[in-house]
């Protein structure tokens, strides 16, 4: 887990059972919400900034195309104070030029140039005073916030608390590894000191009863010694039946175990029932009889039979020969 959070790369080759492969994706997690979240905030910034440029742009034009109409008011006051007849071509003024032009003849050139004069230098305050609004205009859109460029501080602060975390889990791994060691040598003495032989040989089927307990009352039964197979060549075919069965088997009638492949064949195994239990036994398919067979086997299946292997088994509760066998089915036929 370290390995991966220190190079932000999942080392893990899939889920572990104590949970650091679902801490690191955590960790994961947390940073993309970080980028996320940081580059949601560059977004509005950029955003901000688009609008901001774009208004300022907008204005600044505005301030182009005013200043160019005050030109050209000073073009026709220069062209009246110097009584000049026509304007430069892009100007639109120049029918108020013709007019004062027409307003001049048989004045003298103070007396008709003041009234024009004085509207244009009206217009012209006019449009600087529209020039001033616009400047104020453009001051007023302020600053735009600046980009958050502290991504990987963040998330490198993210990975140093993961990684605290992380070494505190596993100094207590290493602390309870270590007690395990010191129980483990402890119980390996007490095996040592308390192991039991098995009076004769055979198969050990322990009591699953006492698993895992320390201590066992003196005279319990906590194993049971099967016999070996290649030496009886006798099974019990141990298997359960539901009580309406039951009117139908009877001690002494044959019983057939069909085992799956076992190498390269199957088996089948025929044995004699023996014993049916007189009260069910609860099961997860609810309560059932136990019925038990003895089988001789030969000796190659002597062989490959083990104990707790599990497979089809058929009781035989009836024969016919084949005359009734035969008289039985065209009957079933004819109705």
């Amino acid at each position: 887990m370290k390995q991966s959070l220190e190079k932000a790369t999942d080392l893990f080759s899939g889920e572990d059972e104590f949970g650091y492969h679902n801490t690191f994706m955590n960790f994961t997690k947390q940073s993309h919400d970080i980028e996320l979240g940081i580059t949601k905030t560059n977004t509005e910034v950029s955003n901000q900034a688009n609008l901001a440029n774009s208004s300022s742009s907008a204005i600044e034009q505005e301030i182009t195309k005013v200043q160019q109409q005050i030109g050209e008011y000073q073009e026709l006051r220069d062209a009246i104070i110097n009584n000049r007849a026509r304007l430069p071509t892009s100007n639109p003024h120049q029918s108020i030029l013709n007019r004062y032009l027409v307003a001049s003849q048989g004045q003298t050139q103070g007396t008709a140039e003041e009234p024009f004069l004085s509207q244009i230098n009206q217009s012209i305050a006019g449009l600087e005073s529209s020039i001033a609004s616009l400047k104020i205009q453009q001051a007023g859109i302020g600053s735009v916030a600046t980009y958050d460029n502290s991504l990987a501080a963040k998330i490198e602060v993210l990975r140093t608390q993961f990684l605290q975390t992380a070494s505190q889990q596993q100094l207590t791994v290493e602390n309870q590894l270590t007690e395990l060691k010191v129980q483990l040598d402890q119980a390996t003495q007490r095996l040592e000191n308390n192991t039991l032989t098995a009076p004769s040989k055979g198969i050990v089927h322990l009591n699953s009863e006492f698993e895992g307990k320390n201590r066992i009352p003196t005279g319990t039964e906590i194993a049971q010694i099967f016999p070996i197979i290649t030496d009886t060549r006798e099974v019990l075919i141990t298997y359960y039946v539901a009580s309406d069965y039951l009117p139908l088997l009877d001690k002494g009638q044959t019983v057939r175990l069909k085992l799956e492949k076992i190498g390269n064949h199957g088996i089948t195994i025929i044995g004699q029932l023996q014993t049916i239990d007189q009260t069910p036994t609860r099961t997860e398919q609810g309560n059932l009889f136990k019925l038990t067979a003895l089988a001789k086997l030969s000796n190659e299946d002597s062989k490959l039979i083990q104990y707790g292997l599990q497979g089809r088994v058929t009781s035989v509760t009836a024969k016919k020969t084949y005359f009734d066998y035969f008289k039985d089915k065209i009957l079933t036929h004819s109705d």
